[in-house]
């Protein structure tokens, strides 16, 4: 078995290092989805984020992008997705001034939603 011989120096850098990384991981996961509303960009991530309770910015002041418990508003948007969205059993959606695409699909009225 081999050994290795490292310094204090090396050691308190190695461990500074590996203690930034940890602590930086659960940072860069909860780092909030931008929510777009604007027909063109992709916003499956940040709807089903939105609709998980973790954090969403919007892109423009128009836009409404609220959760409050079960309760989810939208308001003043054009959504694209490229999937049905995930929305779990017993949330409430309330959205006005909005439409929503899957892919190429045409616009409607209401989310194309499925349960998680």
């Amino acid at each position: 078995m081999a050994s290795v011989n490292i310094t204090r120096r090396g050691f308190v850098c190695s461990a500074a290092c590996a203690a930034a990384i940890v602590s930086a991981g659960p940072a860069l996961a909860l780092a909030p989805q931008r929510l777009h509303g604007d027909g063109i960009h992709d916003d499956t991530d940040a709807l089903e984020a939105l609709f998980g309770g973790q954090p969403v910015v919007t892109d423009r002041e128009a836009l409404i992008a609220q959760r409050d418990g079960a309760n989810i508003r939208l308001l003043n948007g054009k959504f694209l997705t490229r999937r049905p969205v995930r929305i779990r059993n017993g949330m409430n959606l309330y959205s006005a001034n909005c439409s929503f695409r899957v892919n190429d699909g045409a616009m409607v009225p209401y989310p194309i939603l499925t349960n998680s």
